[in-house]
Formats: C-alpha cells, sequence, structure tokens
C-alpha cells in the first residue's frame, strides 16, 4: 500500500473543492492518506499574526473580503453536511475520503509535524494549496517524490495569491500547473500544465473555481502514476511566459481590483 500525504490548508474553499473532486474520483483509492491541515496564514507564524500581516500590506478591504468568503464557505459546508448532500461541492471532503485515510491539523511545520512525518514515512507528499514550504530535509525523503499544485502558469506567477494577481494585471490567458518540488517556492519540473478560460470571469472565486476544475484531472492522473510507481510525463512551460514571483496584495493592487469591477466573491458563490 502506498503511503501518500497531503499538505493543505485548513478551513480553504477550494482546497475543500479540490480535495472533494479528488474524492469522488476515487483518486485516493489504493493509498494510506495522511492529511496535514494548516492552520497559519503565512509561514512561521501564529495565525493572528498572519491576520496583521495581511492587514497591514493588503488593507481592511482585502482581509475583510477574504475574511466573509470563508465565513460565506464555513456555512455552506456545514448546511452541505447538516442535509448530508455529498454532491455539494461544499460537503467536507474529510467525510469522502476512505477508511485508510486520516485529517490531522497542524500550524507549522515544527519538530511534531517532522516527527509525524517521518513516522508516517511517505511514499509520496502532494501538496494541495498548501501555504507551507517544504524544505530540503523533508523532500528528499519520499521515495517517489514532493509534488505541487499551483493555479498558475508556473514558471509565472510564483508565489502568492496567483488568482488575485491575474485579474489585477489584466491577463489574457492562464492555467494550472502541477511540478515536482524542489528547494525554493514554486520550484521544480513541470509536469502537468492545463489551460484555464478567463473569458467572463469577474471575481476571484469565478478564477478560482475555473483553476480546481481545470487541476483535478492532471492531479488524478497523477496519482493513479504515483500508485502503480508509473512513468510520470513532462509537461513544457507555456511560451511567452517569464519566471515571475508575486507577494500578498498590496493595497493599490487592491485598490486597482476593486476599481477594474472585480469582486472577491459573490453572495450566490456558496449557495447563499
Amino acid at each position: 500500500m502506498i503511503r501518500l500525504l497531503i499538505l493543505t490548508s485548513q478551513d480553504h474553499p477550494y482546497a475543500n473543492l479540490l480535495l472533494g473532486s479528488l474524492a469522488r474520483a476515487k483518486a485516493f483509492e489504493g493509498f494510506d492518506l495522511l492529511v496535514l491541515e494548516q492552520s497559519g496564514l503565512v509561514p512561521k507564524a501564529s495565525r493572528w499574526q498572519g491576520l496583521v500581516k495581511y492587514f497591514r500590506v493588503a488593507g481592511l478591504r482585502y482581509v475583510a473580503g477574504q475574511v466573509a468568503k470563508q465565513f460565506a464557505f464555513k456555512r455552506a459546508r456545514r448546511a452541505a453536511e447538516a442535509r448530508g448532500d455529498a454532491a455539494s461541492p461544499w460537503y467536507p471532503y474529510g467525510r469522502l475520503l476512505g477508511p485508510r485515510a486520516e485529517v490531522a491539523a497542524m500550524l507549522h511545520f515544527d519538530a511534531g509535524v517532522r516527527r509525524r512525518f517521518s513516522e508516517f514515512a511517505p511514499d509520496a507528499v502532494v501538496s494541495l494549496l498548501s501555504k507551507e514550504i517544504v524544505g530540503k530535509a523533508l523532500l528528499g525523503l519520499p521515495r517517489l517524490g514532493c509534488f505541487n499544485f499551483h493555479p498558475a502558469p508556473l514558471p509565472d506567477y510564483k508565489g502568492v495569491s496567483p488568482t488575485f494577481w491575474a485579474l489585477v494585471n489584466g491577463e489574457a490567458a492562464w492555467g494550472v500547473s502541477v511540478h515536482r518540488m524542489a528547494a525554493g517556492i514554486d520550484a521544480g519540473d513541470l509536469l502537468y500544465a492545463a489551460p484555464v478560460c478567463l473569458e467572463g470571469v469577474r471575481s476571484e472565486h469565478d478564477l478560482y473555481m475555473r483553476c480546481i476544475e481545470a487541476g483535478t484531472a492532471p492531479l488524478a492522473d497523477l496519482l493513479a502514476r504515483l500508485k502503480t510507481d508509473g512513468l510520470l510525463p513532462r509537461a513544457e512551460p507555456p511560451t511567452g511566459r517569464q519566471s515571475r514571483y508575486f507577494s500578498l496584495p498590496t493595497r493599490e493592487a487592491v485598490a486597482r481590483f476593486l476599481g477594474a469591477g472585480f469582486s472577491f466573491y459573490a453572495k450566490t458563490d456558496f449557495g447563499g
């Protein structure tokens, strides 16, 4: 049985959607599965420290918009669970995983998490919208490797909030990436690259939903290959793309985002 470690973010609406989509596709069958949910907003900081940093850099409108979106997601998740609506995109993904799966919480990769990592001894690690940076000491441990899904056309738009920056910068084309992880941020060989249509996108939520839809099939294929120790593909980076890194949204960028008529989400996006 292949031991698979998933790194993800706690209470992240699109991580919940992505993991749920993969579970419905039976992509986790045949694995001993451990999911570690990171609760920190920025690496090496408490949740409160991360929130303060976002407020200082991005401002009140950004923080308020993201907090409101997360509360809307949590309400939708509770409602879907109460109804027993397993087909809802907001249904708790943990209830869709098989009996050989465990979900545990962490803040960051501290000594306790590293010990848990070693005890589980994963054959492969897959990062699905986690904010945690996997260090060199852990990257070389899984025999099948460490992999990451990024909702941007790597090597462009490495870093934080690529869906936000894509709309701010008026991108005409977009895509998602799955890559083998290497030391650094969103670094390593590109394995899958899938296009994402930007036509009609008016919110960050719209774009994120399209990124999850585009990323589900490549990730399912990756998991199927890992399960059989199969040969992994090698994708070519999108032509005309440079390697750029983007950090936290700035107040000025948030003003341009809202001034262009974009929103973070709509009340109806989570069934409200």
